[in-house]
């Protein structure tokens, strides 16, 4: 564990399943690209770890989910990014319970913003 310095912006806690999915050093270049946006740090983190689903994989969830017929409904309104990360999260779900268990892993992450001297006024 590390102490937290004046130059830290953010603690990032996540279940084994982000630290399975991408390294630390990964995790924090994203969060240096994400911090720059409006939008939320821990989605973009979320949709890497979604996105990052290995080959192999992505060729058995997808052969299954061919075999079972079920098109994925665009109710969501969802945009391209989106739509590829939710395409292949309902695909890991759709998943028999005794596959599952050795494709799918639950993600938890939270991001915790450090106040800055600067943002305070």
């Amino acid at each position: 564990m590390n102490n937290i310095t004046p130059a830290d912006r953010y603690i990032i806690v996540g279940t084994d399943g982000l630290w399975d999915a991408l390294s630390s050093g990964e995790v924090a270049l994203i969060m240096q690209e994400e911090l720059r946006k409006p939008s939320s740090p821990a989605i973009r983190l979320l949709w890497n770890c979604l996105t990052s689903v290995p080959p192999s994989i992505a060729r058995v969830i997808a052969q299954d989910a061919r075999q079972r017929s079920q098109p994925f409904p665009d109710r969501h309104g969802a945009v391209q990014p989106d739509q590829k990360a939710f395409n292949r999260a309902l695909k890991l779900l759709s998943l028999p319970p005794g596959l599952a268990r050795f494709y799918r892993n639950d993600i938890t992450v939270m991001v915790i913003e450090l106040a800055s001297k600067r943002s305070k006024r």
